[in-house]
């Protein structure tokens, strides 16, 4: 059985993740080496006013609490990189996603399975 965030679990325990993976100019590079370094996404984002090279733009509790709600009000889950259920075949790529938001069947992504995915700034390039 696959573990996700979902209504069952704690909002403020959802907030710190969404709003470090929400940030602007943390992409999930970014966002896997700074859990690695600071353990945990308040940590993180505590520690993000002190990057004198980068400025970056953290979104508000509010705006994300307004996102985890709206994906509870559509059944979603939430599964987070380094958590339990994020599928392991992701987790080994060096760019996995560092937030997958989706709606259905979880379980599903520990299958084995093929995927094409686009991403949203080449979609027009795709021909369906």
């Amino acid at each position: 059985m696959s573990v996700a965030f979902s209504e069952s679990q704690s909002v403020q325990m959802l907030v710190p993740y969404l709003r470090l993976a929400r940030t602007e100019g943390i992409g999930s590079v970014s966002f896997r080496r700074l859990l690695e370094r600071y353990q945990t996404p308040q940590a993180t984002l505590e520690q993000l006013p002190f990057f004198k090279q980068k400025q970056f733009r953290i979104p508000s509790e509010a705006a994300i609490i307004k996102e985890i709600e709206g994906t509870f009000a559509l059944s979603g889950k939430f599964l987070i990189w380094g958590q339990p259920g994020y599928p392991a075949a992701l987790a080994g790529l060096p760019d996995a996603p560092s937030i997958l938001t989706i709606l259905g069947d979880a379980t599903l992504l520990h299958k084995k399975m093929i995927a094409i995915v686009v991403h949203e700034m080449l979609r027009h390039m795709v021909c369906v």
